[in-house]
């Protein structure tokens, strides 16, 4: 593909990701063609294939852009420390919190994979003992049904714009019962 013109340097990429926030900001995922993006961005249709060859490639680079927050080794802590950094509205980490967060709330099974891959992968960076390709079946059930119930959660603080909804989790017993089951795994022993 032709390349941008250099008088461009990313400004074609800057406006196609701010298109892209605000394309599913107001629509479903299935709803975003490269069309419709190129169109809303002002760029020509060669300047988007330049840096991406799909919209799956774009929403992953884009999601990942955004993604600020490490997770801590105790989830609960680390949902916590998430929630008060996210919490103040003026902050850079709010606006890519409401980014990120369009993930889950878009009608799009692919956009819910790339968020739980991004909680699976930044768990597993702050518990190297445990080796998550040597899970049983049972503890990935249980890791599945954690990311899941995160994840609807946090679709619904960004439905009803609240932070409520993840606050009452943190706070919860259950937040302290799945951190404890999950401190207990190694890939010798069982959990259920």
């Amino acid at each position: 593909m032709a390349r941008p013109k250099k008088v461009d340097s990313g400004k074609a990429l800057e406006r196609l990701e701010d298109s892209f926030w605000k394309l599913l900001e107001e629509n479903q995922y299935q709803m975003i063609t490269i069309k419709l993006l190129t169109s809303e961005a002002k760029i020509n249709h060669n300047s988007f294939y330049y840096y991406f060859s799909n919209i799956d490639e774009m929403a992953r680079v884009f999601f990942y852009k955004r993604l600020k927050f490490e997770m801590l080794p105790d989830f609960t802590e680390n949902l916590r420390t998430m929630l008060e950094t996210i919490n103040d509205k003026d902050s850079g980490n709010y606006k890519n919190w409401m980014r990120i967060t369009l993930f889950t709330c878009r009608g799009s099974e692919y956009l819910v994979s790339i968020f739980k891959e991004a909680l699976r992968n930044r768990w597993a960076i702050f518990n190297p003992e445990i080796d998550i390709t040597k899970l049983e079946n049972n503890q990935l059930y249980l890791l599945d049904f954690l990311e899941s119930g995160i994840i609807k959660l946090i679709a619904k603080s960004r439905e009803n714009n609240t932070l409520e909804p993840m606050f009452f989790f943190v706070n919860s017993p259950l937040a302290k019962a799945v951190n404890d089951i999950i401190k207990t795994w190694d890939n010798s022993q069982s959990v259920i």
